[in-house]
């Protein structure tokens, strides 16, 4: 601040009485920045898949799954069903991919099931869970 003060004393000679100079500076920096990268992680969507079927009839449509990257590096990925009646084609690929996935309803009962289908990416131990419910409804007489 001694060299503001110092030239406001100079100017205030300079300036008829009763008269007051007042000045701003404003100084700018530009320092370059460095962000890190986030890891790219995997994603799935949709998260949820829902089936129904009949009781003793033909297994629902296939339903399709979008495999992706958070990041600009592709991932290689797979998958493993908790249940049995889930099938996900293929198990494994690399993003950007889709995957199918379907219910096999075969001697199943009248219900309610549910499962889960986890992805998993090795190269960022990322891991997406797709929750699955199929119902099977009774058939009408």
């Amino acid at each position: 601040m001694r060299h503001l003060d110092e030239f406001i004393i100079r100017t205030r000679r300079l300036l008829p009485r009763g008269l007051a100079l007042c000045l701003a500076v404003t100084l700018a920096l530009w320092l370059p920045a460095r962000f890190a990268r986030a890891a790219p992680a995997l994603n799935v969507t949709p998260t949820g898949l829902s089936f129904v079927a009949v009781e003793g009839a033909s297994n629902p449509s296939m339903q399709s799954l979008t495999i992706f990257s958070s990041g600009s590096e592709p991932l290689s990925w797979f998958a493993v069903s908790s249940v049995t009646w889930v099938q996900v084609i293929p198990l494994a690929g690399t993003t950007p991919s889709s995957a199918l996935v379907s219910a096999n309803v075969a001697g199943m009962t009248a219900g309610t099931y549910t499962g889960t289908i986890f992805f998993t990416s090795n190269q960022t131990g990322t891991n997406k869970v797709v929750f699955v419910s199929l119902t099977v409804t009774p058939q009408t007489p």
